[in-house]
C-alpha cells in the first residue's frame, strides 16, 4: 500500500503579510493583485502548485510608468524539506521556502524600442 504523500505547508507573502498556506497534492492556487501605482500601474499573478513533490511557483509582472512597459517572472521550485529553509530576519519574519530557479525572464518595451 503507498502512503499518501504529505500536504506542502509554508508560509508567503500576499499583500505585503505573511500567509500560511497549505497545498494537498496536485492542488494549484493562483494569486492575482495589481492597481494603480504613483507612476502608472502594475498586474501580478502566481500560480502556486504542489505536484511531483514539490511545489511550484510561475510568477509573472506587468508595469507601466513614466518609462514604459516593463514585463518580468520565472518559473521557481522549492522541494518539501526547503519550504522553511529561507529566514532572512529570524526575529522578524517567518522561514520561507527555498525557491530555486527554474527560469526567468524579463523584457523592457521602451529599451527595445530605443535599439537598447
Amino acid at each position: 500500500m503507498r502512503s499518501k504523500p504529505p500536504n506542502a505547508r509554508f508560509w508567503f507573502v500576499i499583500n505585503g503579510d505573511f500567509v500560511k498556506l497549505t497545498l494537498t497534492p496536485g492542488q494549484s492556487l493562483r494569486i492575482v493583485h495589481g492597481g494603480p501605482t504613483d507612476e502608472g500601474s502594475y498586474y501580478e499573478s502566481r500560480l502556486l502548485c504542489y505536484w511531483d513533490g514539490r511545489v511550484w511557483l510561475d510568477h509573472y509582472r506587468r508595469e507601466r510608468d513614466c518609462d514604459g512597459l516593463f514585463e518580468s517572472g520565472g518559473e521557481y521550485s522549492a522541494a518539501l524539506d526547503q519550504l522553511a529553509a529561507f529566514q532572512p530576519f529570524p526575529d522578524e519574519d517567518p522561514p520561507m521556502p527555498r525557491w530555486r530557479t527554474a527560469s526567468e525572464h524579463q523584457r523592457d518595451h521602451t529599451a527595445e524600442r530605443a535599439g537598447y
